[in-house]
């Protein structure tokens, strides 16, 4: 992280020093060394320069650097660009080039690398002349699981931010590498950290996605807060003429479940890891009153129970829009979840928990089952039960099952009779037995 801000301090220096009309070098040094040695020296900024004799591309420093040439092979051409695609990523042109003063003509190589013939000379002092160019200024972050943090304060913690899209100042889409570091990916990240050069007057879309059970209540660029967008957990703002800070503040957030129904009194929920990608869940039960067909499918399969009630219970992921208010989300309803959701539903006092099984039509089609309750609370008259699938639901109570396991009255008097005749039975049979034997 280090390397990259010492890159990024070199960066923004060569960039200022771009902006003068005329680039030129008055250096000039001795050449030593057989083959040749050619001193080459460059007015200012991060340059790369090669030459066609079997050497490598090379970063040389603002004052200048040696490049080896062969003496024996008269002109040379010296190949060189300006690193980052300054033409399009700053908007700069390339005029014109000075060698030692004289104005020598340039070839263009496409992606903002030049070619000039020069004659063999022990000194080559090049100078450029660049017209246009804007200003960039840098966005950095860095997401949970990102190493080597030198600013906590760029550490976004309990969510993920990337960068979406970025359009000019005309609406037109940029295209990522004009805006993003080298090794990173189109949204700007590279392991787990972000980073961006983007110009003035830019609108720039970011994504922020809090982890599961957490919500972005707060997110701000320099103290400015960010327009959510319709699409969820998307944000926009205008490139400022300066660096940004961003401040996200990710809180922690129950999942809450929402009841509006004559059977249903309360509930809870508790989510598995797997079932949500980010954010928080809310469920909603509901009184319904399904057509005849439903009403059929639902009593076939609930052969053996008698139905009460029947209920929509729907499931919604939630997302803040970048501030703490609970009705002003994005909401996504899931009707299939890849992990089980645990809810625990408070009945009314009149249906015996002891007794309940849910009836479930799975997607709202054709096809029904059975969820068993996996447990339930006589006292606090709640059942328990899980699912991954939300559609429409009955609550259906066992026909004849004894209450609580609890024997009936008439169930006593019949086994207290039938003990009594037993015992007269077993005298009667022992008593002649014994005359049987006495005689």
């Amino acid at each position: 992280m280090k390397k990259l801000s010492r890159f990024l301090a070199a960066l923004f220096f060569s960039v200022a020093s771009f902006a003068l009309p005329v680039l030129k070098s008055n250096a000039a040094f001795a050449a030593v060394g057989d083959p040749v040695s050619s001193t080459i020296t460059i007015a200012s900024g991060q340059q790369y320069l090669e030459g066609n004799i079997e050497f490598d591309e090379h970063q040389l420093p603002s004052t200048g650097g040696t490049v080896n040439y062969d003496s024996t092979l008269g002109n040379h051409v010296i190949k060189f660009g300006f690193g980052i695609e300054y033409s399009t990523l700053f908007g700069y042109t390339l005029d014109a080039v000075t060698v030692n003063g004289t104005d020598t003509p340039f070839t263009s190589l496409g992606e903002d690398r030049y070619s000039i013939t020069v004659s063999e000379q022990a000194t080559y002092a090049l100078g450029f002349t660049l017209s246009g160019g804007a200003e960039t200024y840098t966005i950095i972050w860095a997401n949970p699981g990102a190493t080597d943090i030198d600013d906590e304060d760029a550490l976004i913690q309990h969510g993920y931010a990337k960068i979406i899209a970025v359009y000019d100042a005309d609406g037109n889409l940029v295209d990522p590498s004009n805006y993003v570091l080298e090794g990173a990916d189109r949204y700007g990240l590279k392991n787990g950290s972000g980073w961006a050069a983007i110009r003035p007057g830019s609108r720039v879309v970011f994504e922020f996605v809090p982890e599961y059970g957490y919500q972005l209540t707060s997110v701000s660029a320099n103290g400015q807060p960010l327009e959510p967008q319709a699409t969820p957990n998307q944000y926009v703002f205008i490139m400022p003429q300066t660096h940004i800070h961003f401040a996200a503040v990710f809180t922690k957030t129950a999942d809450v479940i929402n009841v509006n129904s004559d059977a249903v009194a309360g509930g809870t929920v508790s989510l598995s890891s797997s079932a949500l990608g980010g954010g928080t869940a809310r469920i909603s039960v509901t009184d319904v009153q399904p057509e005849a067909g439903k009403i059929a499918g639902f009593d076939e399969a609930a052969k053996g129970y008698a139905i009460s009630n029947f209920l929509d219970i729907d499931f919604f992921n939630i997302f803040y829009k970048g501030k703490a208010d609970s009705t002003d989300v994005w909401s996504n309803q899931l009707h299939e979840l890849g992990g089980y959701v645990t809810i625990t539903l408070k009945l009314a006092d009149d249906v015996d928990v002891s007794k309940v099984v849910l009836v479930h039509n799975i997607g709202d089609g054709d096809e029904y089952e059975i969820i068993e309750i996996e447990s339930y609370d006589t006292e606090a008259h709640t059942i328990t039960f899980k699912t991954k699938s939300f559609s429409g639901f009955a609550i259906a109570t066992k026909v004849g099952a004894p209450d609580s396991g609890a024997l009936s009255a008439a169930s006593v008097s019949f086994a207290t009779s039938t003990f009594s005749m037993t015992v007269f039975v077993v005298t009667i049979l022992s008593a002649g037995a014994w005359f049987a034997f006495r005689h």
